[in-house]
């Protein structure tokens, strides 16, 4: 969600894309930064539309569109992470493995 808080702030002053900066970030994370430009643009578009039609978009509208992000986006980190190779912990097995590691 803040990956896509922050590509929307950065695209609205630049004509609708995405600053080099926040696509770097939404790779990171695995988010294709094609795809997650295309959902910038689409609710821009929404809100210009809204304004043409005398319509004043909400504060609202836009977090209920970062949570359908979440949920559209929300599984790329932990994919990327498996596809790199990296060993995923929940929080008690963290602490467990930390245990281990003292104990070897």
């Amino acid at each position: 969600m803040t990956a896509m808080k922050q590509a929307l702030i950065s695209a609205r002053p630049r004509n609708g894309l995405i600053d080099e900066g926040n696509q770097i970030y939404l790779f990171d994370l695995g988010i294709n930064g094609t795809a997650a430009q295309m959902e910038i643009l689409g609710y821009l578009q929404m809100e210009e539309e809204m304004v043409k039609r005398g319509e004043e978009p909400t504060h609202q509208m836009t977090v209920d569109w970062l949570n359908l992000c979440a949920d559209k986006f929300g599984k790329a980190p932990e994919e990327f992470a498996v596809r790199k190779g990296f060993k995923l912990l929940d929080e008690t097995s963290l602490v467990k493995e930390l245990t281990n590691e003292k104990s070897n």
